[in-house]
């Protein structure tokens, strides 16, 4: 397993937890991601932003 700690190296894998909530019923769901390797956290004000993140993660690793 490649941690993310060393931009050299390939990463085969990334772990992060991931939270969803929202401030009322009618508000619109929040995220955020809480990588377990280096302990970066990353907020999201919609899952449209989230997904967004997640694309543009996987094309600057090359996997598109």
């Amino acid at each position: 397993m490649t941690k993310d700690k060393n931009p050299e190296q390939e990463i085969y894998y990334r772990s992060y937890l991931l939270r969803l909530w929202r401030d009322g019923a009618r508000a619109s769901w929040r995220a955020s991601l809480h990588c377990t390797a280096t302990d970066e956290q990353f907020g999201f004000r919609s899952i449209a932003d989230l997904v967004d993140y997640l694309q543009a993660l996987e094309k600057k690793t090359g996997n598109e």
